[in-house]
């Protein structure tokens, strides 16, 4: 719809040893991907990717200087890994540009505790409120 042109761009890879984005040949804006039946595996040898990454200008590349935030989103059971933030903070210019984000799930996320994320019986089909 967007033409691959959304600031949000889901897995997208970056070479390891010089940060460049892999970019499909056609639309420079749209992510490489390796295989159109699995998009996000197998990964392009040699690189790495962040969940999410916030560009910019939506219509140019998600090249490192078009990038607002490189997003790593951890669920329970999933750990944060040292080496793994390490790599994203090296591809995005290091410290000093402070573009890496750790989002975890759903204790980031404001609002929200376990017990609001269940359905209230008075709203399920068939079902009404006693009084």
């Amino acid at each position: 719809m967007l033409d691959w042109k959304s600031p949000l761009k889901a897995e997208p890879n970056y070479y390891k040893g010089n940060g460049k984005p892999a970019l499909d040949s056609n639309i420079n804006t749209k992510p490489y991907r390796v295989s159109e039946i699995f998009p996000f595996w197998p990964r392009p040898r040699g690189c790495i990717a962040p969940d999410l990454v916030i560009v910019e200008y939506r219509q140019r590349p998600f090249a490192v200087e078009n990038v607002f935030a490189a997003v790593e989103i951890k669920f329970p059971g999933d750990w944060v890994r040292d080496q793994q933030m390490r790599d994203y903070d090296a591809i995005m210019g290091g410290k000093h540009q402070k573009k890496v984000a750790l989002l975890r799930v759903p204790e980031d996320c404001t609002g929200t505790t376990p017990d609001a994320t269940k359905e209230d019986d008075s709203r399920k089909p068939g079902r009404r409120k006693s009084k």
